[in-house]
């Protein structure tokens, strides 16, 4: 099975642009597979079109495994388009973004090593 996160439009973070990830949805994997066999996300984006549940723009694939574009997409998380990678929620207000897509949390606790 394919995934594809709905995304809602862009605004800034941090100096990137990122899209709040909205809804995870689940596409059998013929519906993306081209004359070769291969998987095209494309095929993927233009199928949800047909349904009338989003269109390109809004629509991005993500891999349950992590394979591509960082992470699996999380609702609530952001697709960071010029890094082309999911990351997971803001942890906190005072969270900011670095420029690999990774938050850094001032107010966060570090932990303690486990012995």
């Amino acid at each position: 099975m394919a995934h594809f996160s709905i995304v809602k439009p862009a605004v800034e973070i941090d100096g990137h642009e990122a899209c709040e990830v909205e809804k995870i949805l689940v596409v059998a994997n013929d519906k993306i597979l081209d004359a070769n066999g291969e998987e095209q996300e494309s095929l993927g984006q233009a199928f949800l079109g047909s349904l009338g549940i989003a269109v390109s723009a809004q629509c991005v694939q993500t891999s349950y495994h992590g394979n591509f574009r960082g992470s699996y997409a999380s609702v609530g998380g952001y697709y960071i388009p010029d890094l082309d990678k999911f990351i997971p929620p803001r942890p906190s207000d005072e969270a900011t973004l670095d420029e690999t897509g990774a938050w850094n949390d001032p107010g966060a606790e570090e932990e303690e090593p486990l012995l």
